[in-house]
């Protein structure tokens, strides 16, 4: 039995991994929730800084760029590098790659990965209890559970720190829309 690559994360570089490696005939098993920190972690209504041409996922096969995103949502075509990239625009042209490159994407949690005993596969458990071998593991999760708030801020206000306490870092916020007409 072949045994899988498994790629931790569904973001852009997940999603684009795990579509090179199905195109070589590889098995695969990807984890994540699809640009879940895209869609979840970055402020509304925020635009891209790349161009188009620089925003489209690495494919292994032709039409699966932004522009082909565009094409078939029906959205004006972003080819230029006038163009500027809605972060909301960027989310749903991952989510439709996901789609359409890499089905069976499995919305579970690996909670540990570690060397399987007597070989050089790895062990990986997840969060539904699963536990399975895989030839080799691409971790691709982004910053995600990276956000660090110093200990000398998270204790500056009494209130402790989160997303509605005075302190909190920018990763917890989605709608800045609470700091709306406020200064620092």
């Amino acid at each position: 039995m072949i045994r899988p690559v498994a790629v931790v994360g569904a973001g852009p570089f997940g999603l684009s991994t795990a579509a090179h490696l199905r195109a070589r005939g590889l098995p695969v098993r990807v984890f994540g929730d699809p640009m879940v920190s895209w869609r979840d972690h970055m402020p509304e209504g925020m635009l891209l800084k790349s161009t188009p041409a620089a925003s489209s996922l690495d494919c292994p096969q032709p039409g699966h760029t932004l522009a082909d995103y565009c094409d078939a949502a029906g959205i004006r075509r972003l080819v230029t590098d006038e163009d500027i990239i809605p972060v909301e625009t960027f989310t749903a042209y991952g989510e439709w790659f996901q789609r359409k490159l890499v089905p069976g994407l499995e919305q579970v949690r690996v909670v540990s990965v570690e060397r399987a005993r007597g070989s050089g596969d790895f062990e990986l458990k997840l969060d539904s209890g699963e536990a399975f071998q895989a030839r080799a593991v691409v971790v691709a999760t982004g910053l995600s559970g990276l956000a660090h708030l110093p200990p000398e801020l998270a204790g500056a206000a009494s209130e402790g720190s989160g997303p509605a306490a005075p302190v909190s870092h920018v990763y917890e916020h989605h709608d800045l829309g609470r700091f709306s007409g406020k200064e620092l």
